[in-house]
């Protein structure tokens, strides 16, 4: 997670991994990515645009599970990886 501020509705860029593949908000995949573009403003999340597909795009294989978030200036970056070794990039949010 990257937060603007340590404040509770603070603007900040979030993500994360759950420990399986089921279905949840538009979301067939175990990664999710939230952000929130301005303090007090509304959370929101990126997701597939095809969240029915099976396998999921973005299948997560817990334990063996790592994500990255790597910020550059205003743009972010998520990365995730089943071995820690090779990366995959998930998305591009400015």
């Amino acid at each position: 997670m990257a937060r603007e501020s340590l404040e509770a509705d603070g603007a900040h860029a979030y993500f994360m991994v759950f420990p399986d593949n089921s279905p949840r908000n538009k979301n067939n995949g175990g990664y999710e990515f939230q952000f929130r573009e301005v303090s007090s403003g509304d959370s929101a999340a990126i997701y597939p645009e095809d969240y029915t597909t099976e396998p999921p795009i973005f299948p997560v294989n817990y334990p063996n599970t790592w994500v990255r978030l790597q910020r550059d200036k205003d743009e972010f970056h998520a990365w995730y990886s089943t071995d820690g070794v090779e990366w995959i990039i998930m998305l591009q949010h400015d």
